[in-house]
């Protein structure tokens, strides 16, 4: 599953504990091991790392798209200046 920058940039803002998060890094092996880089992943085919991934990003688009539509995250620069339910720059609810 292929998806763009951006929405890899929604994610790394929304998704909860990002930074911190041992699935993340699971998913950066693997597309290392996908991309034939060296990686830590071991025991499975690219098939199986592909199915893996796809798995995971999912997951991540799922609840990443949960946190902005509950108003978690990080808000942009602009949020804090809002007066209304939602940020007209970003999206997001306040």
């Amino acid at each position: 599953m292929n998806i763009t920058t951006e929405f890899w940039d929604f994610i790394e803002q929304y998704l909860p504990c990002y930074y911190h998060r041992d699935d993340v890094l699971r998913h950066s092996d693997l597309q290392l091991f996908i991309d034939g880089h060296e990686s830590s992943i071991t025991g499975l085919s690219v098939e199986e790392a592909e199915k893996e991934i796809s798995e995971l990003t999912q997951k991540f688009m799922d609840e990443a798209i949960n946190a902005y539509t509950k108003g978690e995250g990080t808000e942009c620069p602009k949020c804090s200046k809002q007066r209304t339910n939602y940020c007209p720059h970003c999206g997001r609810k306040l």
